[in-house]
């Protein structure tokens, strides 16, 4: 369950059942924080990612440096009823990544259950 807090303290909830924007172009952006496994000075190959996602519409997912640079970016269907994984390559190196989906057209939706992020150490403490 999606929990959201506000300046103000208050925290609200997800209605799951309800999905439908009334035909009004909602900006939609599930965002994930900066994905590291080293140490600050170190290197990795970001290779794909694997997401169990639902949906209506066109999702565009956006990929981010640790500088905030968009370094991948690309779109895809997700099936409406059932939660098959979608998986994309990308071929990355960077210290960090983040990984963003977005939805903006009328009566467009996602449902995000679960996102894999694939990487590997290329240097593990680099010279500076």
């Amino acid at each position: 369950m999606l929990k959201f807090g506000s300046v103000s303290g208050n925290t609200y909830k997800m209605d799951e059942s309800y999905i439908n924007d009334v035909s009004s172009g909602i900006v939609t952006q599930i965002r994930h924080p900066l994905a590291s496994l080293g140490d600050e000075y170190h290197l990795e190959h970001f290779g794909g990612f694997r997401a169990q996602i639902t949906g209506q519409g066109t999702v565009t997912y956006n990929g981010y440096d640790l500088a905030n640079a968009n370094v991948l970016s690309g779109s895809f269907i997700p099936p409406v009823a059932k939660r098959y994984p979608v998986e994309k390559l990308m071929n990355y190196v960077g210290e960090k990544f983040s990984l963003e989906f977005t939805v903006s057209s009328a009566d467009s939706w996602i449902n995000l259950l679960r996102t894999n992020l694939y990487s590997k150490a290329v240097w593990e403490s680099r010279p500076l």
